[in-house]
């Protein structure tokens, strides 16, 4: 089996690829979606959603901004809203476009100007449906 066999190289995988300098959600709460933090920033995310506005998400490696993010799209409601959640790092504008075509279900083409107008009549067909893109 390929990667760290013990908690010191796992501490030192984290360091090298993320900068992060301890282990995601560690000791500092038990169980994250239990914390009046979490439930805080989880109320605030449904807010912005239910306003259909844009929000930001920040903070340090390995404190829980993906897990919220994950619960939020969770908790959607199907017949509301249309979750798009695309966790890529490191994409171009043009993988961005891409990726959202294709999470739309539409077929990616080659030139940018294309996928956009494929983007807006992929989101007309949605109807009422209320797209909400988060990228992690």
């Amino acid at each position: 089996m390929n990667g760290p066999t013990n908690p010191f190289d796992l501490h030192t995988a984290l360091k090298t690829l993320w900068g992060a300098s301890d282990m995601p959600l560690g000791e500092a709460v038990s169980t994250p979606v239990l914390s009046a933090t979490f439930q805080d920033h989880s109320r605030r995310l449904q807010q912005l959603v239910a306003l259909r506005a844009c929000g930001l998400v920040h903070g340090p490696n390995g404190v829980g901004k993906t897990l919220l993010v994950e619960q939020l799209m969770r908790t959607l409601p199907d017949k509301r809203f249309k979750p798009i959640l695309i966790s890529h790092a490191s994409v171009t504008a043009t993988d961005l476009i891409r990726l959202l075509c294709a999470e739309l279900g539409v077929k990616p083409r080659m030139r940018r100007s294309d996928n956009l107008r494929e983007i807006r009549s992929a989101w007309q067909q949605l109807d009422r449906l209320w797209p909400v893109i988060v990228l992690d």
